[in-house]
């Protein structure tokens, strides 16, 4: 018994040192593998853009009269400048890059197209950010548009959880439990297509949110 006893903490610390060096090495792979990855990416050379999946907003949402939602929120100088925002992305070019690094591009694209694919992917994720606050100053205005606003912001890939948020929670205000379901179900498989770590914990939120509704 003594001798069990003795020996547990030398196997327990045996198995940690183990543990704490696969986890080194793991690491030191991982770092090996993407220095290799981003020295090949230096040398790629420049590639035509034309089959970029380009975001295109529809006119509409720059023709909206947005004076009633400025005037009705209780933070109109932040919706003043979301919709400013999207004004100057009206003719602007923007890509959806979530989840690509820098490293991605340039393999894919060329490094010489870096650049300019980063000007796109920012522009993308101001529009996103834009649409979503939006999306939320409508709810209490003009709910149609709001979930116009909403559900674009999904269908081109946005991955701010306030957004499926948002519009779970106007789905559960105004449908029925079939159609209730339906939508969660492609809320949810939206979440699940996203190439960005909000993917899981928005999937996570809409299946939670469905049993209490249920409950």
């Amino acid at each position: 018994m003594k001798l069990f006893v003795f020996a547990t903490p030398l196997i327990i610390a045996l198995l940690i040192a183990l543990a704490i060096k696969k986890s080194d090495y793991k690491k030191e792979q991982d770092a090996q593998e993407f220095f290799e990855k981003e020295r090949k990416s230096n040398f790629v050379k420049k590639k035509p853009l034309d089959s970029l999946n380009y975001v295109k907003v529809p006119d509409k949402f720059y023709e909206y009269s947005y004076s009633k939602l400025i005037k009705a929120n209780e933070h109109p100088e932040a919706i003043e400048k979301a919709v400013d925002q999207l004004m100057k992305l009206k003719d602007a070019k923007m890509v959806n890059f979530l989840g690509k690094t820098n490293t991605d591009l340039k393999l894919e694209y060329g490094t010489g197209n870096l650049e300019i694919l980063m000007e796109y992917d920012q522009n993308f994720t101001s529009l996103i950010t834009c649409l979503e606050e939006i999306g939320e100053a409508a709810l209490t205005v003009d709910k149609a548009y709001a979930k116009e606003v909403l559900e674009f912001s999904i269908n081109i890939g946005s991955d701010i959880s306030s957004t499926y948020k948002n519009l779970l929670n106007m789905y559960i205000e105004e449908s029925s439990e079939d159609m209730l379901a339906a939508k969660k179900e492609k809320l949810i498989f939206m979440a699940k297509a996203l190439n960005s770590p909000m993917g899981p914990s928005i999937v996570r939120y809409i299946e939670q949110a469905g049993v209490e509704n249920e409950a």
